[in-house]
């Protein structure tokens, strides 16, 4: 075969015409001069669907109406339509994040704050406060999906799993939530409607049982005897020597084990 011909041959399959992509929507219905519309798909069971593009997210806002009726369909379409643009008025968020991606970013933004307002044994605190939160609404729950009611069951909900947890932890835990959805709030990514209510729980019982004066003597003064102090096991020895450390200087620092561990010289 002549090369030329080849080469012609070669390139009239590469610039063959493909048949355009069949539409997917059917049964189409413009609302709103065309913002927005209503339609079915093949694979929709006959139910249509709700599309609005939204410039000032540059995305599309995509529901299904739940429903196979034409005249319903378009009047639900409408109270889509008309939400989205009150939801613009007001610069309230219309699509939702989920709780695991903002999470970090309010971990990180704390984060920032420690040597400034908070430690960062306080740090480490909130991030087992948020945990427990994330464990209670899911990971990949979204935002928007979660109503202020719902934290009515917290506290019963960490009770039912960790029954040995007090009211002072779980006091903590709900300032931190509240810190968490205040962050939200700023951020626009919640109204503020959606703010935590947690029902009331007894302050009284806040406080964890503590030694008494009469104990303390007892276990620091049994700290610096050789019954404690002496072992045969020279490692023993020495890790007795920094429980005996460790016990005092919490007792009278007031720090928490965690906070402890993580302080540095310079702190």
């Amino acid at each position: 075969m002549n090369p030329k011909t080849l080469i012609q041959s070669s390139s009239s399959k590469n610039t063959k015409k493909r048949s355009p992509r069949k539409s997917v929507r059917t049964d189409v219905h413009e609302l709103f001069g065309g913002d927005c519309v209503i339609y079915r798909t093949p694979n929709s069971g006959r139910v249509y669907q709700f599309q609005m593009w939204v410039k000032e997210e540059q995305k599309y806002v995509r529901k299904s109406t739940r429903t196979k009726n034409l005249e319903t369909g378009i009047s639900v379409g409408k109270e889509f339509y008309l939400d989205v643009h009150s939801k613009l008025r007001y610069k309230e968020p219309i699509f939702s994040k989920k709780f695991k991606d903002v999470v970090e970013e309010f971990i990180q933004e704390q984060r920032k704050l420690v040597g400034l307002n908070k430690s960062l044994g306080r740090w480490v605190c909130i991030k087992v406060h948020i945990n427990h939160m994330l464990n209670f609404v899911g990971e990949n729950t979204n935002l928007l999906e979660v109503q202020n009611n719902k934290w009515k069951d917290y506290y019963s909900y960490r009770k039912t799993l960790h029954p040995e947890v007090v009211n002072g932890s779980l006091l903590n835990e709900k300032y931190t939530i509240g810190s968490f959805y205040k962050f939200c709030v700023s951020k626009k990514y919640l109204p503020y409607s959606y703010v935590p209510e947690f029902p009331k729980i007894d302050s009284a019982s806040r406080r964890r049982e503590h030694y008494t004066e009469k104990e303390w003597r007892t276990i620091y003064t049994f700290l610096r005897t050789n019954d404690w102090l002496k072992h045969k096991n020279q490692k023993t020895e020495e890790l007795r020597k920094f429980i005996r450390d460790f016990v005092i200087i919490l007792i009278n620092t007031g720090l928490r084990p965690k906070e402890f561990k993580n302080l540095r010289i310079k702190n």
